[in-house]
């Protein structure tokens, strides 16, 4: 009988700059995307207003960005989450259709999801039928 070969374990997904991930991104590489995300940020609520909801799409990347590079901005998120139940039902309903960087950050920023690694995203079943 031959031996099967063996694989060895693969490493779990992780995006880069989350708080769970093994190698942190370069500080200035992490302080150039907290400016971005903040200048994006600041441009959207500025802008908001305007009839063109330009203002709401930068909004959404300036958080994507924050998220991924601060804890800080993570925790706002979390705590906008746990008091407007429709945006956190929202997210959640669109989550499992996004691309996996995009849903892994709504993921980590769930307020049910419990604190620390386990905050990774579970694989979604695959659906039969």
């Amino acid at each position: 009988m031959k031996p099967e070969p063996q694989t060895p374990p693969s490493a779990p997904e992780t995006t880069p700059g989350m708080a769970d991930d093994p190698a942190p991104r370069h500080p200035v590489r992490r302080a150039i995307n907290i400016a971005v995300g903040s200048v994006l940020l600041v441009v959207g609520i500025i802008i908001a207003p305007t009839p063109i909801p330009i203002g709401l799409f930068l909004i959404a990347i300036g958080l994507f960005i924050l998220t991924r590079d601060s804890e800080r901005a993570r925790e706002a998120v979390r705590w906008v989450r746990r008091r407007v139940g429709a945006l956190d039902r929202g997210l959640r309903k669109v989550e499992p259709r996004l691309p996996r960087g995009i849903a892994r950050v709504i993921h980590v920023t769930d307020p049910n999801a419990p604190a620390g690694p386990s905050r990774r995203p579970e694989p979604a079943p695959a659906s039969s039928g």
